[in-house]
């Protein structure tokens, strides 16, 4: 078998297991058909940010935040892929002198998942840098690029009284706190397979407590299809709030 024969076998396996786990991203069930909740996001988007700040590229922006989307479901697929073959200490454990312990022996399947995860975790943090830069292009305040954050960048919003806005605010004060959380201790202080080694070592001889390290691990996949949903809904909301700030900057015009 040659490698794109491999490659082309991949590909169907992810094809299945974003079918069966109904995994989704914003170019719709159909490869290209560029439809959320009934519309053209292609349309919608640039419908929406029409007339904002001159050095908003419109392009760059949806590109973006399409490739992205593709990115987040790609590699949470290999989640699923990879977890039937994770190595669970619970399953296998040891007795000495009459006392049960559960060794770990991480296999290359629990490798890659690690390293999916944690790259899947950056994912969605870009994700949500590009809807910052959607929306701050819809303030007029001048502000720095570096200095453009989702949660920050949301406060600044004018218009706040509305449900696309409510939604946004406390996605941004609950879930994607949470989640950035998880993220900023992966970037800055461990990673996530060196955390499940110092785990499993502080408590091994413990067979709840290794059910319950085990259990975290292997719902991950579902952790990031419930963010998946979420990136879809928070695109919908951003648009329709960068369309009300524009209509309310023309009527007063």
């Amino acid at each position: 078998m040659t490698n794109l024969e491999i490659l082309n076998l991949l590909h169907d396996r992810y094809l299945e297991i974003y079918s069966r786990e109904k995994l989704k991203c914003l170019r719709g069930t159909n490869e290209d058909n560029y439809i959320l909740n009934g519309k053209n996001i292609l349309e919608w988007h640039s419908e929406a940010t029409k007339g904002l700040k001159r050095d908003f590229n419109s392009f760059e922006n949806i590109d973006n935040l399409l490739y992205i989307s593709d990115s987040i479901m790609y590699f949470t697929a290999q989640l699923y892929f990879f977890r039937p073959f994770l190595y669970n200490p619970v399953e296998n454990p040891i007795v000495i002198r009459d006392k049960k312990y559960y060794p770990y022996h991480m296999s290359l399947s629990d490798r890659r998942y690690f390293m999916f995860c944690e790259i899947t975790f950056e994912k969605i943090y870009t994700f949500w840098s590009q809807i910052a830069i959607l929306l701050a292009a819809s303030i007029d305040e001048e502000i720095d690029y570096r200095r453009i954050y989702f949660p920050t960048i949301l406060q600044k919003v004018n218009n706040q009284d509305c449900e696309s806005f409510s939604w946004l605010d406390k996605f941004a004060k609950n879930e994607y706190a949470e989640f950035n959380s998880h993220r900023k201790m992966i970037v800055h202080h461990r990673s996530l397979e060196t955390k499940f080694r110092s785990d499993h070592i502080k408590s091994f001889s413990i067979k709840e407590e290794m059910e319950k390290l085990v259990r975290e691990r292997d719902e991950l996949p579902e952790y990031f299809r419930n963010h998946i949903e979420l990136t879809l809904i928070g695109f919908e909301k951003a648009i329709n709030l960068v369309s009300k700030i524009n209509i309310q900057k023309q009527s007063y015009t």
